[in-house]
């Protein structure tokens, strides 16, 4: 049985979020578990903008990220495609939640493994989650597209997620299901 979501479109007021945050609202009246999914796919931003409280109006804020084209090609989602990336390789990305969340899924892309981790308000680790290597060769360099890949978190109280790898990666899109 297909279950459609209707989606929402954020007001003027907020034209940051007009063109890459949607919220898809439960069907009423579905027997399904009356979950609410927040998209982000970034294409609101800048590029070069320092994404810190952007999304605020969702509960999500971000440290130490920037909003870009990826300049090296084997990043690229599609030409018009912004993407987050660490300001500081080694820190990372954090995002962080006003309100527990009880799932977490970010679209990233990298050639060496990146582990995206979530923590409870205690400080806590909860669960964490490894992309796959995706080593490239010298001939690949020019034509290769990485493959995105999905990771993802559940648990019900996930307060702060970190993204980290030894090597560049870029994060694609962000979803959280809400209850």
């Amino acid at each position: 049985m297909a279950v459609s979501l209707k989606s929402f479109s954020y007001p003027q007021a907020m034209p940051q979020l007009t063109r890459d945050a949607h919220l898809h609202l439960p069907v009423i009246g579905s027997s399904l578990p009356q979950l609410k999914t927040v998209q982000i796919n970034f294409a609101g931003l800048a590029t070069f903008e320092r994404v810190v409280d952007q999304y605020t109006c969702l509960g999500i804020s971000f440290k130490g990220t920037i909003a870009l084209h990826p300049s090296n090609p084997a990043f690229t989602i599609s030409p018009e495609a912004l993407v987050l990336m660490p300001m500081v390789q080694r820190d990372g990305i954090v995002l962080n939640f006003s309100q527990p969340e009880q799932h977490v899924e970010l679209w990233i892309m990298g050639t060496r493994p990146v582990t995206l981790a979530g923590w409870d308000s205690q400080g806590n680790h909860l669960s964490q989650s490894s992309s796959r290597d995706c080593q490239v060769t010298v001939s690949d360099r020019d034509t290769l597209t990485l493959p995105q890949q999905l990771l993802s978190l559940k648990n019900h109280n996930i307060v702060q997620v970190t993204l980290h790898s030894v090597a560049p990666f870029v994060l694609s899109e962000l979803v959280l299901l809400r209850s």
